[in-house]
């Protein structure tokens, strides 16, 4: 999901700033924004934020 805010600026412009940018190829998705960052491939979705790395759907493993 996108969420767009118009800014005023001196009363005449309107500058569009998004507030967080989302990336698809094929399937697998990517969404940015001012806190976190999101990851969608092959049913699995991680999510990095201020609480740290969190897989749904799949498992972590180091190599």
């Amino acid at each position: 999901m996108r969420y767009t805010k118009y800014v005023n600026v001196g009363g005449e412009y309107l500058t569009n700033v998004a507030l967080s940018k989302d990336t698809k190829v094929g399937e697998t998705t990517i969404t940015i924004s001012g806190d976190k960052i999101i990851l969608k491939a092959g049913g699995v979705e991680v999510v990095i934020d201020s609480n740290g790395l969190v897989v749904k759907g799949g498992e972590v493993k180091a190599e």
